[in-house]
């Protein structure tokens, strides 16, 4: 039975895209090719056969994704060197050039609200919220994963890239270090400014919660190279390396140590919120994973307790045994609780599905 979803000429996109992204096919080997499977599964689709198994068919016909890239490669023996550079090149613009251009503009943007506003009530409202937003489109951003890099692989095909690559990079160099931006705003630094002059809790974790977020969108995007499909948390979370995990612990760590920019002094409570953020973490990758979630916890959240009780053992140096055994107990309450509700929330999910 033909898949209510399946959709033809994005099956043969995406077909083409995996021999496309080992770099042995060029722009017209590519449509030369998906002509040929869409006219094939036309010429099946006559015969009574749906279009998902026309298509399975004329693919099978053709070979492998493996067989053809090789039998291509063997064609265009430079493609893929081009293709390798390229990329490269890309990888640097936008890694480097375009967040310089981002994190100045940001510099800049506080730079006003201070000088408007100052440590005023309505610096923080603007200052917080506009870190939220920040953080919710980097993520949303994600969801277009598959158009940007559709986007960069036509632009590579197009030969206009390297103009690209030019002009973000100028523009870097002029944004950092102490470029005419920093000359023109003394002392202005876009990793300083909005903690300490503003003396805000909320601005402190913000800021940093949103420095979080654009690393864990690197990471998102680094482990979810192969994959095809629009990125969930599912295909994120389901099955996940063990690189991944590393990163996704290291990160929780991060924030639930920002928590402490709150300054809460009553040791309760400041564990209990420490601890949610585990709980959180770990909910997300029980939820995902039913099967072998004890070795994925393990994985992602025993390295970052020993450092992080490496790093507290200070506590005990003076004395301070109460707060020490208190911060371990709330990761390690955390952990399970998010483990404990991530099976109960999965089961009644099942139970209603």
């Amino acid at each position: 039975m033909e898949s209510t979803n399946f959709n033809l000429e994005q099956s043969i996109h995406d077909y083409i895209s995996v021999i496309s992204n080992r770099g042995s096919i060029t722009s017209a080997d590519a449509t030369e090719l998906s002509a040929h499977i869409f006219d094939a599964a036309e010429a099946l689709s006559r015969q009574g056969l749906s279009e998902e198994e026309a298509f399975i068919i004329a693919t099978k016909r053709l070979g492998t994704e493996e067989v053809l890239t090789e039998e291509y490669s063997k064609v265009n023996t430079s493609v893929k060197t081009n293709y390798v550079w390229a990329y490269l090149m890309a990888g640097f613009s936008l890694f480097y050039a375009l967040p310089a251009i981002v994190f100045s503009a940001v510099a800049v943007f506080y730079f006003f609200i201070y000088q408007t506003y100052q440590t005023s009530s309505s610096a923080v409202f603007i200052v917080t919220s506009f870190h939220i937003l920040f953080m919710a489109s980097v993520w949303y951003l994600l969801k277009f994963k598959r158009s940007v890099s559709y986007f960069i692989e036509r632009q590579i095909e197009r030969n206009t890239i390297p103009f690209l690559i030019v002009c973000f990079s100028l523009l870097g160099f002029v944004f950092v270090g102490k470029g005419v931006l920093y000359k023109a705003f003394p002392g202005l630094s876009v990793l300083y400014f909005p903690v300490y002059a503003f003396d805000s809790r909320w601005i402190e974790f913000t800021f940093y919660a949103t420095v979080l977020s654009l690393l864990g969108v690197v990471v998102s995007l680094v482990f979810s190279v192969n994959k095809l499909e629009v990125l969930t948390p599912r295909t994120l979370l389901e099955k996940p390396a063990t690189l991944f995990l590393l990163a996704f612990g290291l990160i929780t760590e991060f924030l639930a140590a920002s928590t402490r920019t709150f300054h809460i002094n009553e040791l309760l409570y400041r564990d209990l919120i420490f601890g949610l953020v585990y709980s959180i973490a770990a909910f997300s990758i029980v939820y995902y994973n039913r099967a072998s979630n004890s070795k994925y916890l393990m994985t992602a959240f025993l390295p970052v307790f020993l450092l992080e009780m490496g790093g507290s053992y200070i506590l005990l140096e003076k004395g301070d045994g109460y707060s020490f055994v208190s911060h371990a107990l709330a990761i390690i309450l955390g952990i399970a609780a998010g483990r404990f509700l991530a099976g109960k929330v999965a089961r009644y999910v099942a139970s209603i599905a």
